[in-house]
């Protein structure tokens, strides 16, 4: 029999499903308020937002150059919703190396290994002019398609994407990220402001960044994280010292070891710091590691 949803209400949905032959599946749809039937959930009722994921996958199933074309030219479109706008970019990205699943069926359907170009080519004349005020999603999208296509043109709109703090966290992260793998001129400026941001996530993507660009400055930045900055951020300065392989780390590190070992390292850092001794590599640091295993209780081990 029918059951009524509430709205904001959270329910658990379990269903029988019987393994027939071929490609099996399961879908579950529901009645809207207005009488109308959605299958699956979540489907839109717009035809056209059905239709246009399967146009832009032929698109890119096709992979000549005119398809490239044809997603680049669709992703400028400013009519379109944005989450579209991203796929056709994504594709794009993903132009050289397609997944083996077709995106729209998440059937396994491989496809060889391509050149790049013309997607790099198609994307090239439309990015700057399409990420111009662009939202989360096409901002994420856009960085992808710069740092894989290698398209060095959009540099100074990443870099402004990066200080745009009216973007989320993650999308800034994607452009910073994008940045280093082009070697953009500006990547130096965008880490540092990265690494000084007031969202926890980009100062810690920041602060990663600055380590493996300039090991020997950062690692005093990231001693003095480990004495006052977040919880997240302690964790990845400890990660970050543990991979820069220098003895003035190295020895930050061994300092944390010995505060462990005398019980006073706050509970939410011990794993990391057990994490970051071994990762290090470094003999003192083993010993040390060996020392803290073998005063572990015997039922704690393993």
């Amino acid at each position: 029999r029918p059951v009524a949803l509430k709205a904001g209400q959270k329910y658990y949905i379990e269903a029988l499903h019987k393994e027939g032959a071929g490609e099996d599946r399961l879908a579950v749809g529901w009645q809207l308020p207005d009488g109308k039937m959605q299958r699956p959930i979540g489907e839109s009722s717009s035809s056209a937002d059905a239709v246009y994921p399967r146009a832009l996958n032929a698109a890119f199933r096709l992979g000549r150059s005119e398809d490239a074309a044809a997603l680049a030219a669709f992703a400028a479109r400013k009519d379109l919703p944005h989450s579209l706008r991203a796929n056709a970019l994504s594709l794009l990205a993903d132009w050289a190396n397609p997944h083996p699943r077709d995106r729209v069926m998440n059937l396994f359907r491989p496809q060889p290994a391509r050149d790049g170009a013309a997607a790099a080519q198609a994307a090239r004349a439309v990015l700057n002019g399409l990420l111009e005020g662009a939202s989360n999603e096409l901002a994420t999208a856009g960085a992808q398609a710069a740092s894989k296509l290698q398209i060095k043109e959009a540099g100074a709109a990443l870099y402004a994407f990066v200080c745009n703090e009216k973007l989320s966290p993650e999308a800034r992260i994607e452009t910073l990220k994008a940045l280093h793998a082009l070697n953009d001129k500006n990547l130096f400026a965008a880490v540092n402001r990265a690494a000084d941001d007031k969202q926890v996530k980009l100062r810690q993507e920041g602060t990663t960044l600055r380590a493996k660009l300039n090991p020997d400055q950062a690692i005093p930045v990231l001693e003095a994280a480990l004495k006052n900055a977040s919880v997240p951020e302690k964790q990845s300065a400890l990660l970050n010292l543990a991979q820069l392989k220098r003895p003035a780390a190295e020895g930050i590190l061994n300092a944390w070891m010995d505060k462990l070992l005398a019980g006073k390292v706050e509970t939410e850092l011990q794993l990391d710091v057990l994490e970051a001794a071994k990762a290090s590599g470094n003999k003192e640091l083993g010993g040390k590691l060996a020392k803290y295993e073998a005063s572990l209780p015997k039922d704690d081990e393993g």
